[in-house]
């Protein structure tokens, strides 16, 4: 596998909990794989990008890699797991989504918070 350079930019601000982490890993694996000539689907992404953040030290579900890689305009998705399946739901015409920024800052990969309420979810 060749390498790549690559410039990152945005907006998004740093730790709010906007999976902008799950978006730039699924991102960077794209990158990786067009710029190898590597086919890849989009659920294996999906996967494949829920599994490396864990070397990170994040035990994340998949659900935000997952929005990322099988999301389509207008539509709202229905995911569950083993295996990944994504079921569009279709939104209601004038529908919409407020997203908000408390100002919160948290690193998930420095506190076990996350890692903790993964757990709690799995053991309910």
């Amino acid at each position: 596998i060749g390498g790549i350079n690559v410039l990152i930019d945005g907006t998004i601000p740093k730790s709010a909990g906007l999976s902008s982490s799950s978006a730039l890993v699924v991102c960077a694996a794209l990158t990786t794989a067009v710029a190898n000539n590597i086919t890849i689907g989009k659920n294996y992404l999906a996967e494949l990008c829920a599994e490396s953040e864990k070397y990170i030290g994040t035990q994340g579900g998949g659900m935000d890699q997952a929005a990322s890689c099988l999301a389509r305009t207008g539509s709202a998705m229905m995911i569950s797991f083993n295996p990944l399946k994504a079921v569009q739901v279709t939104l209601p015409v004038g529908c919409a989504f407020v997203v908000t920024h408390s100002l919160t800052e948290l690193n998930k990969a420095a506190t076990a918070h996350f890692n903790t309420r993964v757990a709690e979810c799995r053991l309910g």
